[in-house]
């Protein structure tokens, strides 16, 4: 029952300063068939945001975004 699931976020590493490799890119791409809402390309490196990365799944499971709460600091 999506509808009655309830998540919260707390702190946790940003997409700003989680590097990953290659590897990494290439098991979440084959999870989820892409990597481009999920990772940010900076110069020759790659940052995972972990927070997009669940809120598609929550998404995709049809959990109403009213039943998430997210700490922003």
């Amino acid at each position: 029952m999506p509808e009655k699931t309830y998540i919260a976020f707390g702190p946790h590493i940003r997409g700003c300063c989680y590097e990953v490799k290659e590897d990494v890119l290439e098991e979440v791409e084959k999870s989820f068939g892409t990597v481009e809402h999920f990772v940010e390309k900076r110069k020759s490196s790659y940052f995972l945001s972990l927070l997009k990365l669940n809120l598609f799944q929550i998404k995709e499971l049809g959990i109403p975004e009213n039943n998430v709460w997210i700490v922003r600091d």
